[in-house]
């Protein structure tokens, strides 16, 4: 927590601060109380979610649980929490490789140089070097004082918030991501070289801004070791304009076919913050799409490659969209490749499990009975739905459910790699399973675990004990279509980040 004094703010900001000792406790509260300040973001963050359609929750997936498979660049996926470089040549290679559009927005003119230097605790300071604000978020790049580097993450920007806007403009807010933000930091010369992402500022409304020319008066939040997190207060100038922002739309209007399913590639939009593609799939039956994987290489004019795959959750009907990483440059061709679509079915399977002789089985074998079954309980898209075996444990009943397609790696087939357990509100999930005992009673489950042909869920022993047979249901059967083929998208030579 800060220690800071005021005559420290007064060092550096002058006798009259811009905030009052009110508006100070009220920051340092915040952090004092974690609850609160997540409490504080959240709905912000929601906000943007939803205003801005943030397609990250993938990656997602990221992160909630972002793909396994990130759509970052293939040869760019390293963690370097503190890596030591040996010239501010490193640094800039640094930040240009994590932010490709970077360059380019500093060629032309998007990015503002603040090279502001702050006091903290124990003699360190904190230094602003630049800030690029743009229409998906604000970049800050800054370093930090650090003593022997000693193999752990180093003290880095960990919130951002501001004060009302003295024009009205908009209201004061926090800018935080709370623990969206990236640790890739390099070390150069006892400094810790670091870019954070906040929020782009909210108008009234719950708008975005579309412009800002300006000062914000602001506290940064400076997370520390062993979760210290030290204040300081600060001016920082900031400028934006969506209008001045580059960007290159692409009509493709091509499709690709495979089992009656056609997928056709709509609009690609190329922006220094990001590469957006959409399209619609057209499916005989009303089946939802749960996912789409593949990859994307992009060719630029001096003949490099930047390839990219993506796995891109998704929860619609008959339509897609996928927001790729930023390219550093307008490339000269783009091929984009759909490895597989995964489908939501309306179809279900349901099958009765004997588990009458728990007890006895579990007491004769002291503690741990599997008994193989092998059963066909169902079929769809060409593969089997397999009762493979049970296991009874002092813990419950654990039952394996494997798919086995007619033929290896066909096209179309069953997948198993989600599983909603449960009744559940929300409309079109996956594999949702369901069970009941012959009396109508809902089970409790202990656990599960699945993979990509193969499920296992375990019942608890209170509920095996008080039935005969459990009766279960697998509903919205999961399954992937396989395509594989190629889209290729020569680029204008017109076309270019201006």
């Amino acid at each position: 927590m800060s220690k800071l004094s005021k005559e420290d703010f007064d060092d550096y900001l002058g006798k009259e601060s811009f905030y009052s000792e009110r508006d100070k406790e009220r920051f340092l509260k915040k952090y004092k109380d974690p609850e609160k300040r997540r409490k504080n973001w959240f709905p912000q963050l929601a906000s943007m979610v939803v205003i801005l359609g943030g397609f990250f929750a993938g990656l997602q997936f990221i992160d909630m649980g972002p793909p396994s498979t990130s759509n970052m660049p293939d040869h760019q996926r390293t963690h370097e929490f503190g890596k030591k470089v040996d010239s501010m040549e490193d640094v800039e290679d640094f930040y240009n490789r994590i932010t490709p559009g970077l360059e380019k927005a500093e060629d032309l003119g998007l990015v503002t140089d603040v090279d502001k230097t702050i006091k903290m605790e124990n003699g360190s300071t904190l230094h602003i070097d630049r800030i690029w604000y743009n229409s998906d978020e604000i970049l800050i790049f800054y370093s930090i004082g650090i003593a022997e580097y000693d193999g752990r993450i180093p003290p880095r920007i960990s919130g951002l918030v501001i004060n009302d806007d003295k024009k009205g403009r908009f209201s004061g807010q926090s800018l935080s991501r709370g623990g969206f933000g990236r640790y890739e930091g390099v070390i150069y010369n006892n400094r810790y070289y670091h870019q954070v992402a906040m929020h782009p500022i909210m108008g009234h409304s719950n708008k975005p801004l579309s412009e800002f020319d300006g000062v914000v008066s602001a506290f940064i939040g400076v997370e520390k070791q062993h979760n210290n997190t030290e204040t300081v207060e600060v001016k920082l100038p900031l400028r934006y304009d969506k209008d001045k922002e580059p960007e290159v739309t692409l009509l493709v209007n091509k499709s690709i076919k495979n089992h009656d399913i056609t997928v056709t590639l709509d609009h690609m939009n190329i922006k220094l913050t990001g590469t957006h593609v959409s399209g619609t799939v057209d499916i005989p039956s009303e089946d939802y799409i749960n996912r789409i994987d593949g990859k994307l290489v992009a060719t630029f004019k001096d003949g490099k490659e930047l390839p990219i795959t993506f796995s891109q959750p998704m929860r619609t009907e008959n339509d897609f969209s996928i927001e790729l990483r930023a390219f550093h440059a307008v490339p000269e061709k783009v091929t984009f490749t759909i490895y597989s679509l995964n489908f939501i079915s309306d179809e279900s399977v349901k099958f009765s499990m004997d588990v009458s002789d728990y007890e006895e089985k579990l007491s004769a074998s002291s503690g741990s009975y599997t008994k193989p079954i092998n059963k066909k309980v169902g079929e769809s898209k060409n593969t089997e739905i397999l009762l493979e075996s049970k296991q009874y444990t002092n813990e419950g009943v654990r039952f394996n459910i494997v798919y086995k397609p007619e033929k290896p790696g066909q096209d179309v087939q069953l997948v198993a790699d989600h599983l909603t357990i449960g009744d559940t509100t929300v409309a079109n999930l996956p594999n949702v399973i369901n069970a009941t005992n012959e009396e109508g009673n809902p089970p409790s489950f202990n656990r599960s675990s699945i993979q990509d042909m193969q499920f296992s869920l375990e019942l608890k022993r209170d509920f095996i004990k008080t039935s005969e047979q459990i009766d279960i249901t697998l509903e919205n059967l999961l399954y992937r279509v396989k395509f594989n083929e190629p889209i290729s998208m020569p680029i204008p030579e017109s076309a270019s980040f201006k």
